[in-house]
């Protein structure tokens, strides 16, 4: 039953049996094709809320017999192997994208049996059984390499970090995630990277201005303006350096007539 099963060996255990169980849920399907389009039809559009499709009656046991009992086993694994990756070490990426297309397939019982509608797409059992804590697993992860590496390292290698986790992040999404994940997953990190740390990333752009690193400040600008109304006090730090570069400009070039004209009175 796999409820004995931890880690890569329980996502094996799960994969192997729902591909070849989807499968043949799909063959089934469509050898009974003309019951689905006719039979299953008209006993629903009768008034009956209690018939569905083979497929559906499929996902519906395999959600009851396999992934009821399974799930948080499953969902902690993955995760897991999120984490390692995100710590540089190489993962099977396939044993999570099997996981995540199985329970974006099982939505489909979830509306058919809870709404007493007819089958359609919904992503339920993925947001309440992984999404929600795979982002909150993020959050911690984050959090934890934030306060840790800024003790360790200057605040422009952590943008240049950050930006580094931003494009991982959308990459992990792009390979194995569901896509309506990206817009969450990428609002967290900015959230944890970016806006909470902004007390030193504005004392950061000051460094980098008076020191005239403008490619780092275009780094710092590019991540700040990912955060809503974050660049207004950047604005203000760039107003006032150039205020003060202007004021000892003019008090440097002050300074030099006064010492000309001296010079000139000196030499009559």
């Amino acid at each position: 039953s796999g409820t004995d099963l931890q880690g890569e060996d329980v996502l094996r255990f799960y994969t192997n049996r729902w591909e070849k169980y989807q499968f043949s849920s799909k063959v089934m399907n469509d050898f009974c094709s003309y019951i689905n389009r006719h039979w299953v039809q008209r006993e629903y559009n009768s008034g009956r809320k209690d018939v569905y499709d083979i497929y559906t009656m499929a996902m519906d046991t395999w959600q009851k017999v396999v992934f009821q009992p399974l799930h948080k086993q499953v969902t902690h694994a993955c995760l897991d192997l999120i984490k390692s990756e995100r710590n540089n070490e190489i993962i099977n990426t396939r044993l999570i994208s099997g996981v995540i297309q199985s329970y974006v397939a099982l939505g489909f019982t979830e509306d058919g049996t809870n709404n007493n509608q007819m089958t359609a797409p919904t992503l339920t059992i993925y947001k309440d059984f992984f999404e929600v804590q795979f982002i909150l697993d993020t959050e911690q992860f984050y959090r934890l390499e934030a306060a840790t590496f800024l003790v360790h390292n200057s605040v422009t290698e952590y943008l240049k970090k950050v930006a580094q986790r931003l494009d991982e992040e959308v990459h992990r999404v792009q390979s194995y995630l569901h896509p309506s994940t990206l817009s969450f997953l990428i609002k967290k990190v900015e959230e944890v990277l970016i806006r909470d740390q902004l007390d030193v990333i504005y004392t950061e752009a000051k460094i980098l201005l008076r020191d005239e690193r403008y490619q780092d400040l275009a780094l710092l600008f590019r991540l700040v303006n990912r955060i809503t109304n974050a660049t207004n006090e950047l604005k203000k730090i760039v107003e006032n350096h150039v205020y003060e570069m202007g004021i000892h400009t003019i008090e440097r070039v002050s300074g030099t007539a006064i010492n000309v004209s001296l010079i000139l009175i000196n030499n009559r």
